[in-house]
């Protein structure tokens, strides 16, 4: 899994109203629990920033995950997910919020109504059944991983080497912990 500069993934949904917070696309005829990737969302950027970027996420199918991993990555096969954040550090991704709420202020805004996008998510929901049954827990535990997974690359975390990838992967464990979204001990 790499993260995908959000400026380069040319998206069909031109039409679709911006919106705050988690903006949850789902096309597939596979319900998923929107409440729940929400929570997830929320709970990733509370342990960092008390201020929420609109971001948006895509439950797809493993066909369209492929094309955009062989376009964005030059690798023609599915993956779970993709990440494409719109900055390339956290600190990018803090100064636009400190930008926005400057801009809402000099414009008689509330300053913590600043909104800014700060990247698009797509999982891919036949990935995501696959790997839960391989680790023998819910749907839902590994839609909730997989948000997890894109929210914090979107913030600017990766897991290009050891010491980053223990750190993310302990973020993402304990988020999901705090959810009750536990992993099963029996694979």
């Amino acid at each position: 899994m790499i993260a995908l500069p959000i400026l380069q993934w040319k998206r069909a949904r031109l039409t679709r109203p911006p919106c705050d917070m988690l903006n949850i696309i789902n096309e597939t005829d596979i319900p998923v629990n929107e409440q729940l990737l929400s929570l997830v969302y929320n709970a990733c950027l509370a342990r960092f920033t008390a201020y929420r970027p609109s971001m948006d996420l895509t439950i797809t199918i493993n066909e369209r995950v492929r094309d955009l991993n062989r376009e964005y990555r030059g690798m023609d096969e599915p993956t779970d997910v993709l990440s494409f954040p719109m900055f390339s550090s956290y600190e990018e991704w803090d100064e636009q919020f400190r930008l926005a709420r400057r801009f809402n202020k000099n414009s008689n805004k509330k300053a913590n109504d600043a909104r800014f996008t700060a990247g698009d998510i797509v999982i891919s929901i036949e990935r995501a059944q696959s790997q839960a049954d391989e680790y023998g827990h819910s749907i839902e535990r590994e839609l909730g991983f997989l948000t997890a997974h894109g929210v914090l690359h979107i913030m600017g975390f990766d897991h290009e080497n050891r010491d980053d990838e223990a750190q993310m992967f302990t973020i993402q464990e304990e988020v999901l912990t705090s959810l009750g979204l536990i992993r099963s001990t029996t694979p």
